[in-house]
């Protein structure tokens, strides 16, 4: 055995083989050299082979720490996720690095069952059990790649290589890394040196293989991949990878057999099904392509391009609505891809949904005007390397709907209307009417064009026509109705679509225009009546649940807007738009935690979306977790570096975590990109105030206000103000202000607060009474007028604290005011009582004791009072009338009690 180890500390493998091997032979209890067989064979790729040896360790008494990490290893060469997070889900305890270990292979594991969050967190886990963990830190730069972030997987690679240089795996990772970047000098370079540190480890030749294949030398990977498979036999990667070979060569029928054959030794591989997927669309046998593509979605459902592929297929075998299914999810996940639209427009003509496909052919030019006459195009994937992250790398192959897929008359008609060549775009809706068999969809489509030329009578014309041509072409109708709402005449318009209604009770149009036309005349529980009819109609259309979760929100009926939100997210689990309804009804019914999980599903959905990242911050940040909304700001940063909102958000969270100097950078950036707002001017301030260069900040206010006038930044300027002593100029502030904001309450009860503080009482009233006009049954404004009146000496001090009590009785502040009101206006007794409640439930409020103390004497319970005081100075604090209770003290003390 001893020999068995010296080889394989020279990696002589096969001299260690047979040393080891004889080893076991004469003592088969020897559980090390049997791990150390494992790991022989866990290195040079046989994986079967190594859970054996591991499993006989482990029967010959090898302590758990040492076989464990092998077994979870040798399952996962093996595909077995599954096994590894069984096992290692129960391991707890044991030694720092052994919990690390586990760590890492449960990560591994999970990333293998495609969860890379989870995978994320279990290899920060291992790092801190033990720092520089190289397998954690390869771990987390696997987790960088599956998320087509190269650039961040070579951070944590070359900080592995920068501690062991002969890391296998990181050169391993590294030669995927660069080609996912296009670096292919350095790919090769890595993939060699890899090859290098293990020679009989296959992996580096299939990496290499990707490269060569990535850069056109096909010959030169076609060679190594045949002499591999000469040497260990073949493996379905190597055929795969000769297969793509083939597919880019153009030899399809040669590419369709490799293929085949990497399934018979693989039928699960995913990249295989996704070729052959592929191949069959081109070699025109979609029905055959359907079942291979699908197997692929099944386990990458984010794949974009093999999605349009499927759908082409669909549309070719003349399944509509399982191409439209498909290519809607795409659209829902926020695909910016004007052929997705395209084709799901063309889809929806086909099915008589006219309304639906003009609006996406409409969207589609819209984003890529230069593609308008693109002819049905579905791009099939180029398949260059033979990794499952980087498999699709760009759109080579063309696959077609067909001659006819695309109604590029109608994309023409749009792009030159979004041009505002009208003309020409009427010329060609002619055109396209008197050779299209759908005599109807060309009047309607002239007739919106004249819309758009303000030519309403003869728009009037071209759906009347089209509606003779067919009575029930409801588009025609619906277009009538848009012109009268257009023209004011709602009551056309309604009567409109109740007939539309009446022929089709579940046209979606219709409902949405009769809750519009209720909306315009203030008739809103009849808006929802509508809202409610058209969610029923279509109860997977969006446009309904978000205009009725806006009349709930605006009624207050928060819960049900929750309600209806969630529906609308259950029947499109997928869509960033139905959860991004559901975050922002969360967050306005105040459940930030909720909001904040469908704000992070949203990113998991879109990684790419900035908007879901923005979304997510703004959760984080209300809710006051500042370190992970900057992450997510970070990241819709990186996405959009130009999203004012997004740098808003940021600069507000760097100035409340006290990164002053960085908020007052972003304050200075937002006003250069919005001058016109006040954010930057009042985020700018806020930060110099906190530097304590308040005149700066005072400078900085007056110019956002003298730019954008705003009452935050009133408010501001005038607490900046009195900080600098200038309570004259604070007060002209706010006073100014109010003059032209007059139901401004927060102004107003900023305003109230500063007399109060100043004691300018007779200056505050007018405002407080103000404030109980525009917040009726305020409880601050009415017990705040009850203490003023009771200063005053105004019996209508006792109305007020009364109204206070009633509105909560068991408030300290209340029951002092209202009983101190009583014993100043000469309601003793009852004043006492209340008063007696108040410094029970208080009894650290030294004013309100102090309050009690004095209906005490004023009830002629000298001795009670004397004893209340004296309690009340030993604790040794200041408190409002501190002289008062002293100077009492001393009068009852000559008084004898």
């Amino acid at each position: 055995m001893e020999k068995g180890f010296a080889s394989l500390e020279k990696k002589d493998y096969p001299t260690a083989v047979i040393h080891l091997r004889k080893a076991v032979q004469e003592d088969p209890t020897l559980y090390e050299a049997r791990l150390a067989l494992g790991r022989i064979l866990l290195d040079t790729g046989f994986a079967p082979a190594a859970e054996r040896e591991i499993m006989e360790a482990k029967a010959h008494g090898a302590p758990r720490p040492k076989w464990l990490p092998l077994f979870a290893e040798a399952n996962l060469l093996q595909k077995r996720p599954e096994m590894v997070v069984k096992v290692l889900r129960e391991e707890s305890g044991g030694e720092p690095q052994y919990a690390s270990d586990v760590a890492i292979y449960l990560g591994q594991a999970l990333l293998q069952q495609r969860d890379p969050a989870a995978a994320r967190a279990e290899f920060e886990r291992a790092l801190g059990l033990v720092p520089d963990n190289l397998k954690a830190l390869l771990g987390l730069a696997a987790v960088e790649l599956g998320a087509g972030n190269p650039d961040g997987a070579l951070r944590y690679v070359l900080r592995v290589l920068a501690i062991d240089e002969a890391n296998f795996d990181a050169w391993l990772l590294k030669g995927n890394a660069d080609n996912t970047r296009k670096a292919y000098a350095e790919a090769l370079a890595a993939f060699e040196k890899a090859q290098s540190l293990r020679p009989d480890n296959p992996l580096p030749i299939f990496g290499r293989a990707s490269t060569l294949i990535a850069t056109e030398r096909l010959d030169e990977a076609q060679k190594i991949l045949e002499k591999q498979m000469t040497r260990s036999g073949e493996v379905s990667v190597g055929v795969y990878q000769l297969a793509t070979i083939e597919w880019r060569r153009e030899h399809l029928d040669k590419a369709k057999e490799l293929l085949e054959r990497a399934l018979r030794l693989d039928p699960d591989s995913e990249l295989s099904h996704l070729l052959l997927g592929t191949l069959l669309v081109r070699k025109e046998n979609p029905q055959a392509a359907i079942t291979h593509l699908k197997k692929y979605l099944d386990k990458n459902p984010d794949a974009a391009a093999p999605r349009k592929i499927l759908a082409s297929a669909y549309f070719q075998v003349g399944a509509m609505d399982e191409a439209a299914a498909l290519l809607e999810d795409s659209v829902k996940r926020g695909e910016k891809d004007p052929q997705v639209l395209a084709m799901l427009g063309t889809v929806y003509l086909r099915q008589k949904n006219i309304d639906r496909g003009i609006e996406l052919l409409e969207r589609a030019v819209d984003q890529d005007p230069a593609n308008q006459a693109a002819q049905g195009e579905l791009a099939s994937a180029l398949i260059a390397s033979g990794r499952g992250g980087d498999a699709v790398e760009r759109l080579e192959s063309i696959v077609s709907f067909g001659e006819e897929s695309v109604d590029i008359d109608l994309l023409r008609i749009l792009a030159l209307m979004k041009t505002r060549d009208y003309d020409n775009a009427l010329s060609r809706a002619v055109e396209f009417r008197e050779k299209s068999p759908n005599q109807a969809l060309g009047w309607v489509m002239e007739g919106v064009v004249l819309v758009a030329m303000d030519r309403h009578d003869e728009a009037r014309t071209r759906f009347a026509n089209a509606l003779r041509e067919d009575p029930a072409f409801h588009t025609a109708e619906l277009n009538l109705a848009s012109l009268d709402m257009l023209e004011g005449a709602m009551d056309s318009a309604k009567t409109r679509y109740e007939n539309i209604t009446r022929q089709d009770p579940k046209n979606l149009a219709a409902f949405l225009g009769l809750a519009r036309i209720a909306k315009e005349k203030g008739e809103k529980p009849l808006m929802a009546v509508y809202l409610q009819k058209a969610r029923a109609a279509d109860p997977k259309a969006v446009a309904p649940r978000v205009a009725l979760i806006d009349y709930l929100l605006e009624i207050g009926e928060n819960l049900e807007a929750v309600v209806v939100a969630r529906e609308l997210v259950e029947q499109h689990p997928e869509s960033l738009d139905s959860a991004q309804t559901l975050g922002l009804t969360l967050m306005k019914s105040g459940d930030l935690e909720a909001a904040t999980g469908v704000f992070r599903r949203m990113t998991e959905l879109a990684p790419e979306a900035p908007e879901a990242y923005g979304l997510l911050a703004e959760a984080e940040y209300a809710g006051k977790r500042f370190a992970t909304a900057r992450a997510a700001l970070d990241k819709a940063l990186e996405l959009n570096p130009n999203s004012w909102t997004v740098l808003a958000v940021k600069g507000n969270i760097a100035g409340q975590t006290g990164r002053l100097e960085e908020a007052l950078g972003i304050g200075r950036q937002l006003q250069s990109m919005e001058p016109g707002r006040p954010e930057g001017y009042i985020l700018e301030a806020d930060s110099l105030r906190e530097l304590g260069r308040l005149e700066e900040a005072v400078d900085r206010l007056q110019s956002g206000m003298a730019k954008a006038p705003n009452a935050e930044g009133a408010a501001k300027l005038h607490t900046v103000l009195r900080l600098l002593g200038k309570k004259k100029e604070a007060l002209q502030t706010l006073t100014d202000w109010i003059e032209g904001e007059p139901d401004d309450v927060t102004a107003r009860q900023l305003l109230t607060s500063a007399y109060l503080e100043d004691h300018r009482y007779a200056e505050a009233l007018p405002h407080l009474m103000k404030l109980d006009e525009l917040i009726p049954d305020d409880l601050t404004v009415i017990n705040n007028l009850a203490w003023l009146y009771t200063y005053l000496g105004d019996s209508r001090a006792l109305t007020y604290g009364a109204k206070a009590y009633e509105i909560n009785p068991g408030n300290p502040e209340v029951l002092d005011t209202y009983g101190w009101a009583m014993i100043q206006l000469g309601k003793s007794a009852e004043g006492l009582d209340l008063l007696r409640e108040a410094a029970t439930d208080a009894p650290n409020r030294l004013e309100i004791r102090y309050h009690f103390a004095v209906g005490l004497y004023k009830n002629g319970l000298y001795s009670e009072a004397k004893q209340e005081l004296e309690k009340i100075l030993r604790i040794g604090k200041e408190f409002a009338s501190h002289s008062s209770a002293v100077a009492l003290v001393e009068d009852l003390s000559r008084r004898g009690f």
